[in-house]
């Protein structure tokens, strides 16, 4: 499987949403780790790689900026001979579903027989569950109305 990021192994760590400083690849988007997989061995393949793409280099990849360890960067060969990414040992992948840079939809998502999150500088996988979306009420009271309460035609002020 071939990657339009097969020459850009920069890897980065920047603010993605509640979860703190995180992976990112050379276009800014959220890279995870696969609970599935092996230390240095991916088990994500077949549909699974179409989903979750591996990022794929041709060289050595690069350490970013936001306190990413070049020595903690490497890669393994994937079963079709390409290199993907590892970072702590962790292969890494993008999620289909990220259309933009600082988006993690991926997180937390529970897909091909494990669990995929967020990965921190040091390695580490980011637990936390994707936030709830807020709710907004869709009808504020005016200054000296509760809400829900419409004044009697009557009432006199």
């Amino acid at each position: 499987m071939s990657s339009p990021a097969a020459d850009h192994g920069k890897v980065s760590a920047k603010a993605v949403g509640a979860y703190g400083d995180v992976l990112v690849n050379h276009r800014d988007h959220t890279l995870y780790l696969f609970e599935a997989d092996k230390r240095d061995k991916s088990n994500c393949t077949g549909s699974c790689e179409k989903t979750w793409r591996p990022l794929l280099v041709k060289n050595k990849p690069e350490a970013g900026t936001g306190g990413v360890r070049a020595k903690l960067l490497g890669t393994i060969t994937r079963a079709n001979g390409v290199k993907q990414v590892t970072y702590d040992g962790h292969p890494l992948y993008t999620y289909q579903g990220d259309h933009h840079p600082g988006e993690a939809h991926g997180q937390a998502k529970n897909e091909f027989g494990g669990k995929w999150y967020v990965v921190d500088a040091q390695g580490k996988a980011v637990t936390t569950p994707p936030p709830s979306p807020t709710h907004t009420p869709s009808h504020t009271a005016g200054p000296g109305m509760s809400a829900g309460v419409t004044p009697s035609p009557s009432a006199s002020y």
